[in-house]
């Protein structure tokens, strides 16, 4: 199903290409239940296969590539 990413708000996934609509090219990531299209930059390009992430501002995403996920258990 499709989601949603909320102004300010995380998101993360993995990018697996790029979908040309009417309103424009945007780029598809995918979450653990979900699909989130966000707007497409060339620098992506690169990047597709790979986890990122980042915020959305307007229409402008803070980006992060490469993002590592930790089991999150501390002693």
């Amino acid at each position: 199903p499709f989601g949603r990413v909320v102004e300010y708000e995380r998101f993360e996934g993995t990018l697996t290409g790029k979908a040309e609509l009417s309103s424009g090219t945007f780029a598809i990531v995918e979450r653990a239940q979900d699909f989130v299209l966000v707007p497409w930059r060339d620098t992506l390009e690169k990047q597709i296969g790979r986890e990122i992430g980042g915020v959305m501002h307007g229409r402008d995403i803070d980006w992060s590539f490469g993002i590592t996920k930790s089991l999150g258990i501390g002693f």
